[in-house]
């Protein structure tokens, strides 16, 4: 998936401008950036779901945004932020939902590939389950499973760690990194970014940073000049990983 000098625009306000992207197969791709910065407004206009005023996205050569809407679908899935299912459906009907771009009108999935999905997402056995009766967190990793059961080579994830616990957190960080898939991935949690991304985007100022490594991105003068924090690298005496030990910068305490 390529981006070419993409500018974002929501109502008349101009988001995002200039934006210049490229993903390499199979990787982990973060979006990071302060609240109101455009992440989710760029995550859908890479989708194709929102035009932008100038500018391209192209997947395999083909432009994203005039590709008939099965074979965009089967090219990439999205999950969203502030999506929520119809309350009459169960788990299984929203992860079926994944697979509707390859079927046939009023075709029938398969069972056995949507309780497939819910157990990699932890949810064996929640087929059956009224989206009304899941946790706000069951309910994201329900969403995940569908963006993952449509088999897209590009998954875009907005936010998939909102609402869940620590160990779902990393459970679901790990099962992006295993899927095989390029991904991009739009996080507030840096350090999940700085572990789990090959590179990293940050989105400040109206417009993009050039793609780097999560030592490049999230250095600590990136990070006091974009989110006003100050952040400490520190070695995990186990894994040997980098994690930011993050704190509010003496001025603005």
């Amino acid at each position: 998936m390529v981006a070419t000098g993409v500018t974002c625009r929501v109502g008349r306000r101009t988001v995002l401008r200039n934006v210049d992207l490229a993903t390499t197969d199979g990787e982990v791709l973060g979006i990071v950036g302060p609240n109101g910065s455009g992440k989710s407004t760029l995550l859908r206009t890479l989708a194709g779901l929102t035009r932008p005023v100038d500018g391209t996205v192209t997947i395999d050569g083909h432009d994203l945004h005039v590709l008939p809407v099965r074979r965009r679908a089967r090219s990439v899935s999205l999950l969203t932020q502030d999506e929520h299912p119809d309350a009459d459906l169960t788990a299984g009907d929203v992860v079926a939902l994944g697979r509707m771009p390859y079927l046939p009108p009023w075709g029938a999935s398969d069972a056995g590939a949507v309780g497939d999905a819910l157990a990699r997402v932890d949810l064996a056995g929640f087929a059956d389950r009224r989206i009304t009766e899941l946790s706000g967190g069951e309910r994201r990793r329900v969403l995940l499973a569908r963006a993952l059961i449509q088999d897209t080579g590009l998954l875009l994830l907005d936010e998939p760690t909102n609402h869940l616990d620590v160990g779902h957190s990393l459970q679901v960080m790990n099962l992006v990194r295993s899927s095989g898939r390029t991904v991009v991935v739009a996080l507030h949690d840096l350090s999940l970014a700085r572990t789990h991304c090959d590179r990293i985007v940050v989105v400040h100022d109206g417009t993009t940073r050039p793609a780097a490594t999560a030592h490049a991105a999230l250095s600590p003068d990136v990070l006091a000049e974009v989110f006003g924090v100050k952040a400490t690298p520190v070695v995990h005496p186990d894994t040997g990983d980098t994690h930011l030990l993050i704190t509010a910068l003496e001025e603005n305490r």
